[in-house]
């Protein structure tokens, strides 16, 4: 779909930030150590994928903090909610 053309298209975009985008659907709601767990990746890989996602538009940070912050797929929330914004 469209993510995954934007994510594709992003420089430097990484093996696992295309995975992330797969598990998105499942998982609409991250943490960069829940992307770690799931990817069977260390820390610093998750937030690559996580820092990518966001650049390309695909993960919003929905938390407002430095630390444990966490990550929405708006996308995916915006078709439940019924919310365009």
């Amino acid at each position: 779909g469209d993510d995954r053309r934007r994510l594709s298209s992003t420089p430097l975009v990484t093996v696992s930030s295309l995975q992330l985008l797969d598990l998105l659907p499942e998982h609409p709601v991250v943490t960069v150590p829940r992307v770690a767990e799931l990817l069977k990746v260390s820390a610093p890989t998750a937030r690559r994928a996580v820092d990518l996602a966001v650049n390309a538009g695909v993960l919003k940070e929905s938390s407002g903090r430095q630390r444990d912050r966490v990550f929405t797929y708006h996308k995916y929330l915006q078709t439940l909610t019924g919310d365009d914004e």
